[in-house]
C-alpha cells in the first residue's frame, strides 16, 4: 500500500493539480479523509503484525518444546526396548 501511495504522490498530473488552489479547496475534505484512512490502515496493520509476531513467537517456543519431548520420549522408548 505504501508503494502505491508513493507512486500516487509522485504522479505528474496530481502534482500539477495539487498546485491549483481551486482543486485543493474542492477536494480538501476528501484528501484529508484519504490521509486519515491511510493512517488508520497503517496503525491497524502495525497492530496486526505485532499480534502475529507475538503469536508466532509463542507457537515457535511451544513447537520446539514439543519436539524436545518427542526426542526424549523416543530415547526413553529405545532404552526400554534394549532392557527387554
Amino acid at each position: 500500500m505504501n508503494r502505491q501511495m508513493e507512486t500516487f504522490r509522485k504522479d505528474a498530473i496530481l502534482t500539477a493539480l495539487m498546485s491549483d488552489s481551486a482543486f485543493i479547496k474542492l477536494y480538501a475534505a476528501e484528501l484529508a479523509d484519504l490521509k486519515d484512512d491511510w493512517q488508520d490502515a497503517e496503525k491497524s496493520t502495525d497492530t496486526t503484525l505485532n499480534t502475529i509476531n507475538s503469536l508466532q513467537a509463542t507457537l515457535s517456543t511451544e513447537y520446539f518444546e514439543t519436539i524436545d519431548l518427542v526426542i526424549k520420549t523416543e530415547i526413553c522408548l529405545e532404552k526400554q526396548a534394549l532392557n527387554l
